[in-house]
């Protein structure tokens, strides 16, 4: 027997009370109470002097609860354990994860099994991520044990209160910053430190939430730091942006601020400040950047010049007043990144088949794969054809689907494997011109090379006489295989790629009640080159959706005494409905990058980082008083107009 003395402590159920020294230690920690990590500071000039400089210096704190995906599609798993026929485990697993490969991988070192001996299925349509399904999780670990236990196959799934709790959510924040301008409107100084919740399980907390803020306008003087702060809490990690919303939110309401507090018009203060050559701190250029685009279409779509107006100047109704707030967003998302494989076949048939390991949780990104391989092909996209499943024995590697990076990193795979089949292709076209030359009575020389010929519309044709053409399927017949085309993208790293977004938010406050009804909302997005124009209009859609539900209604609340969760379900959880939703009106900027395929510039996760700002900012110049706490609940909303009073 083994007998065990517990020393019962008190939980830390909040980030900020577990900054405090007073707060127990639960490890031999060498900072204050359950702090995990403070990082140094990123100093850019003088921050200082900078802020001494200033005619103006302002200040605010902004807060985001716990946020979950609320992915329809629960954690599902099918487990099998058999053996090879030389005695040697092996396992299989069919479950909802965002990368084969790295399930794969994470299983081989969970089980201490090969690589080799595992294989990983996804289902080619995974029903939604957000962030989610990215790291197998307990419930497959379990399945696959109890496989093993019962030498049966094994189906786990978890229920949504499961879901709610076991899977990872967005880290709750508290930003503190701080703007230094001039009474032109040029930033002079800015400062942040982000305290993050990194929950029990040494998530991300304040981790990821610097990037980007530093990158839209031109700061001489900067200040930021990271906090990360241990809790006996839920387990925090990637949700849709990471935490680049976070820094949306540390920097936009204060751009804000300082323009009301010089009298500058929000639009012209941002424009006066914009960095559209380089990083900063690294120097890398910027590829074609569109941010001067997306603010001034996004402005210009929503009437900004004619619905503008000072605060509380608008009156709609007796107690409602109207407002319109923007916001500007950058984040590194989209750009890609190694792995990036694939591989193409050319059938018998003349039609073809795409392979890639990308996982499709609801962006289109495979139907994208599919389009892209049939434009390298000239082949029409009803003769293409996807494979149906990512399995880790067959497909390609493209990397995990997260970081808006598949558009890029799976399809420069296809695409290289695309042109590979293609080249493959012309060259057994040229041989079997030559071949039947030979064959004629008398014999012909034939003279042509693969740079003579082309592929339109789904046959091989001359340059110089389209009328001349030569059937794909006959070429294949000839060769007497299905030619294979393979594509491992080498990425370049000349640019510094980044994403490009700007929204505007139109909306009436209710001072008698503190209901926020958003009227109408504008996204403006750098795709690069939209590939897929209906997927990019969808994933624009619903990333603006998803904002203006977090910065509405979606918190996950827990009993503060117990930290056991209070609405783990999709009744209490509030993600919006069809019936709250306002009109998005989605404007694509196209601004080609080298460093994508086609010129494309991936796109599912900015959409949501612009909302919380645009409506928080368009709350102020309703009525006049900073909501800065999200979700900007209705009881917020009238202890901000009382506090005012």
């Amino acid at each position: 027997m083994i007998a065990v003395d517990y020393e019962v402590l008190p939980a830390v159920l909040d980030h900020i009370e577990g900054m405090k020294p007073s707060t127990p230690k639960q490890w031999d920690n060498k900072l204050d109470g359950t702090i995990l990590d403070i990082t140094p500071p990123k100093i850019r000039g003088n921050p200082d002097q900078g802020f001494a400089e200033s005619d103006v210096v302002l200040e605010n704190v902004t807060t985001r609860s716990a946020e979950h995906h609320a992915a329809l599609e629960p954690t599902t798993v099918i487990a099998k354990w058999d053996y090879t026929s030389d005695g040697r485990d092996h396992v299989s697993v069919v479950g909802t994860f965002r990368h084969a490969h790295g399930a794969r991988n994470t299983f081989s070192q969970a089980l201490k099994l090969n690589q080799s001996q595992v294989r990983v299925i996804t289902p080619g349509y995974v029903g939604a991520s957000y962030g989610s399904h990215r790291d197998p999780n307990l419930v497959e670990i379990h399945a696959l044990l109890l496989a093993k236990l019962t030498g049966r196959p094994v189906r786990a799934m978890n229920t949504r209160a499961e879901d709610f709790v076991t899977r990872t959510h967005r880290t709750p924040v508290r930003n503190e910053s701080k703007i230094g301008v001039k009474r032109d409107g040029t930033i002079v100084a800015f400062s942040s430190k982000n305290i993050g919740d990194a929950g029990a399980q040494r998530g991300t907390g304040g981790a990821a939430f610097s990037t980007g803020l530093e990158a839209m306008y031109s700061i001489p003087n900067l200040w930021q730091q990271e906090i990360t702060v241990m809790t006996n809490s839920y387990k925090y990690s990637s949700l849709r942006c990471t935490e680049h919303p976070n820094n949306t939110l540390a920097r936009e309401p204060l751009i804000d601020r300082a323009a009301y507090a010089i009298g500058m018009n929000p639009l012209d203060i941002r424009l006066k400040n914009l960095n559209l050559e380089a990083n900063p701190d690294t120097k890398q250029p910027y590829n074609n950047s569109g941010l001067l685009d997306v603010i001034q279409q996004a402005t210009d779509r929503a009437g900004w010049k004619e619905k503008w107006h000072p605060p509380k100047a608008k009156e709609v109704r007796p107690g409602v007043f109207h407002g319109i707030g923007m916001a500007a967003h950058s984040c590194v998302h989209g750009g890609g990144g190694a792995p990036s494989t694939g591989m193409v076949v050319i059938n018998s048939d003349g039609t073809m088949s795409v392979i890639s390991g990308a996982a499709e949780v609801g962006p289109g990104e495979r139907t994208t794969m599919a389009m892209m391989a049939a434009e390298v092909m000239g082949l029409p996209l009803s003769r293409v054809r996807i494979s149906v499943d990512v399995d880790s024995d067959v497909t390609s590697d493209t990397g995990v689907t997260a970081g808006s990076r598949q558009t890029i990193s799976g399809g420069w795979g296809v695409y290289e494997a695309a042109q590979d089949a293609r080249t493959q292709l012309l060259d057994w076209a040229v041989k079997k011109l030559v071949d039947d030359g030979k064959k004629k009575n008398p014999p012909e020389t034939v003279a042509v090379t693969a740079d003579d010929l082309s592929v339109s519309r789904g046959v091989i044709v001359f340059k110089d006489d389209p009328n001349r053409k030569l059937l794909i399927a006959d070429v294949i017949s000839f060769a007497g295989n299905p030619v294979i085309g393979r594509g491992a993208h080498i990425h370049e790293t000349t640019w510094q790629r980044m994403a490009w977004a700007a929204g505007v938010a139109e909306l009436e406050v209710d001072t008698g009640t503190g209901s926020i009804k958003v009227l109408n909302y504008v996204a403006a997005h750098d795709v690069g080159r939209a590939i897929n124009p209906l997927g990019v209009k969808q994933q624009i859609e619903g990333g603006a959706i998803m904002g203006i539900g977090q910065a509405l209604t979606e918190t996950l609340m827990r009993d503060n005494a117990t930290g056991v969760p209070l609405n783990p379900n999709l009744l209490d959880y509030k993600v919006m409905s069809i019936k709250d939703v306002p009109p998005v009106d989605v404007v694509i900027v196209e601004k080609p990058k080298n460093y994508g395929a086609f010129g494309a510039h991936g796109i599912g996760e900015p959409p949501i980082a612009s909302p919380a700002s645009a409506i928080i900012n368009a709350v102020y110049n309703a009525v006049g008083v900073w909501v800065e706490n999200i979700p900007l609940t209705r009881a917020r909303v009238l202890a901000a107009l009382k506090s005012a009073s």
